[in-house]
């Protein structure tokens, strides 16, 4: 049993709807290219400056960095937003706000 034109992942309960439409694909993309520096950021980045430069250099270093963090992570998440606004994903397009908003206050 299920919904016309869906697909059950057995196990799993969910229900796939087909394909993406061209919005939440976008929107899907850019939330997973926003997370994805996150991580890099955070596993990656930082721990390299502390490892190659002194702690006091790279504390200096990361507080210069992070205005650009935080405007390239809000800009992306707004974009996000506002594709998912327009493409009618409407909760997902107010969270992503939520998200760009909490970036902008930060």
């Amino acid at each position: 049993s299920g919904r016309a034109g869906a697909h059950y992942l057995r196990g799993q309960g969910v229900f796939l709807e087909g394909p993406m439409s061209p919005p939440a694909l976008v929107t899907f993309a850019l939330v997973c290219a926003a997370l994805g520096g996150m991580l890099f950021f955070a596993g990656g980045v930082a721990p390299l400056v502390f490892r190659a430069l002194p702690v006091a250099e790279g504390g200096r270093f990361l507080r210069r960095l992070f205005p650009v963090y935080y405007l390239v992570f809000g800009v992306v998440t707004a974009l996000a937003a506002g594709i998912a606004l327009a493409g009618g994903l409407w909760r997902e397009g107010l969270l992503l706000g939520l998200v760009a908003l909490g970036f902008a206050i930060a």
